[in-house]
């Protein structure tokens, strides 16, 4: 069966294994301004974590900046883009004060879609934020993400959020 996916150019199933997000905990609306969602994000997130961002069509200056500051050795994480199989790119950036500033000046003079298609936020072997489609969908966050801290992100923000019940059949 794996000819087919070749034929077809997507990537198999045995490729996009991966951590996931299993049990989300929040659900938040989705937000369209990146810089706005990116200058909120340390309240959420405990230090050590890593942004994975995976598409989009970044220009030069993001690349330099994506391959520049990405780990070696990343988590696995469960891809979200399969198909097309080729041109899609895929960067685990440690979330430190230097790396938001600097990607918050760049993110000013690019739209969204430049940056990625698909985002998450993990710690170790943990999805902590898990937002496919980005700025469309809602987004996703895990148990380990507090209340109160959620509650200041989404206010910060002029979000509303919500206890998670169940997926709305978009996953």
């Amino acid at each position: 069966m794996k000819w087919l996916y070749k034929i077809l150019h997507i990537v198999p199933p045995e490729d996009r294994a991966g951590i996931t997000l299993t049990n989300p905990y929040w659900e938040v609306e989705p937000i369209k301004i990146f810089t706005e969602f990116l200058s909120a994000l340390p309240i959420i997130i405990p230090n050590g974590s890593i942004l994975y961002l995976e598409g989009g069509y970044p220009d030069k200056k993001l690349k330099e900046f994506f391959n520049k500051t990405q780990i070696a050795n990343p988590v696995k994480i469960a891809i979200g883009t399969i198909w097309p199989v080729s041109g899609i790119d895929y960067y685990h950036i440690p979330l430190t004060d230097e790396n938001i500033k600097e990607l918050l000046e760049l993110s000013k003079n690019h739209a969204e879609p430049e940056i990625a298609v698909h985002l998450l936020v993990y710690k170790g072997n943990k999805i902590l934020i898990d937002w496919y489609d980005v700025f469309d969908d809602p987004f996703y966050l895990s148990e380990d993400i507090i209340e109160d801290k959620l509650k200041e992100f989404c206010n910060k923000l002029c979000l509303k959020y919500r206890r998670f019940t169940k997926y709305n059949g978009t996953k």
